[in-house]
Order: structure tokens, then C-alpha cells, then sequence
């Protein structure tokens, strides 16, 4: 029984390793385009434009710093270091979380 339920979660492991690495391409192809910010100067109200560019700015950020994040989890993965690893996927989960907490139609 103990060694069904270790080949159950290798083969876990494998299928979930498998689908990160075929997200991560996805990931890749996305453009960051160039953000510049609004003339809006220090101190003035804040306008819509430079809230939309704000919100930019945080979104490419968060999604950068994720699939490179990703892509050095796979490469841990890859060199057996199941300690980074871990590390790894609970900054991922972090991220996850906070761009979760982060979204407008709550």
C-alpha cells in the first residue's frame, strides 16, 4: 500500500512538472511593453490615466517576476534540488495569492 501511494505521488509529480513546462512557453510569448508614466507631476491628484498605468505596471511586474520564477523552479527541479524547490513554489504561491487579493471585482 506505502509504495502505491509513492508511485502515486511521482506520478503526480511528473504529470505536474510536465504541465508547468508546457506553460511556461505561453508565459514567455507575452510582450512587456515599454510603460511610461503619465506627466502627471509629484503631488498633483492622482488622474485615471496614471492609475490604468499604475495598475500596468503591477501587472507586468508581477508577471515577470512570476515566469521567471517559474522557469527557476523547473531548472531546480531538473538538478534535484527539492529544497529550493520548495522555496520556489511557495514564492509562486505568494504571488499567486497576492495578485488574487489584488483583483477589482471582489
Amino acid at each position: 500500500m506505502e509504495r502505491a501511494a509513492k508511485m502515486d505521488a511521482a506520478t503526480e509529480l511528473t504529470r505536474t512538472v510536465k504541465e508547468l513546462r508546457a506553460v511556461l512557453p505561453a508565459l514567455d510569448a507575452i510582450q512587456t511593453p515599454e510603460l511610461v508614466r503619465p506627466d502627471v507631476p509629484q503631488g498633483q491628484p492622482v488622474t485615471q490615466e496614471l492609475v490604468y498605468w499604475s495598475v500596468r505596471v503591477y501587472a507586468y511586474s508581477i508577471l515577470s517576476q512570476f515566469r521567471e520564477m517559474l522557469g527557476s523552479t523547473l531548472m531546480l527541479q531538473d538538478a534535484g534540488q527539492v529544497p529550493a524547490v520548495f522555496l520556489c513554489c511557495r514564492a509562486l504561491f505568494e504571488m499567486a495569492a497576492h495578485a488574487l487579493g489584488t483583483r477589482a471585482d471582489r
